[in-house]
């Protein structure tokens, strides 16, 4: 039994450890405070070919998003009437990265999401623009 609380004390501990670390070398830990980063185009795709549990949301239209899009990005309009209420369903403890067109939509989508509790988040600036210029 002993040997079963130590174990699930160190899954414990390993994990709060985890989920609070920055994602890149030259990033500082997350905290409570700092739940956003600007990253541009090449630093977005070094987190998210590092880190497979990042989620990519894509905030633009759904015409805009079946034009194309980021592999495995997820879609939320922003423009939605319910768009408050589809990211209240996603879970607040993951890391996320926003990005839409060009950089403003998403930025005014992560305003919403850190107001509403999400606490690990990046902000891909020039959105897809700027991610369709990267090789």
């Amino acid at each position: 039994m002993r040997i079963f609380i130590f174990i699930f004390f160190l899954c414990i501990v390993y994990n709060d450890a985890t989920a609070q670390k920055g994602l890149l070398p030259d990033q500082p830990q997350w905290t409570k405070e700092q739940v956003y980063s600007n990253v541009n185009a090449e630093q977005a795709k070094k987190i998210l070919y590092n880190n497979a549990d990042v989620v990519l949301l894509d905030v633009r239209t759904e015409g805009e998003y079946n034009a194309g899009k980021i592999d495995k990005a997820i879609h939320i309009d922003y423009n939605a009437p319910d768009f408050k209420d589809q990211l209240n369903k996603l879970d607040k403890k993951y890391t996320y990265m926003v990005y839409c067109r060009s950089g403003s939509r998403s930025n005014a989508a992560i305003e919403i999401m850190k107001a509403e509790g999400f606490l690990y988040l990046y902000h891909l600036e020039g959105g897809i623009m700027a991610w369709s210029e990267t090789k």
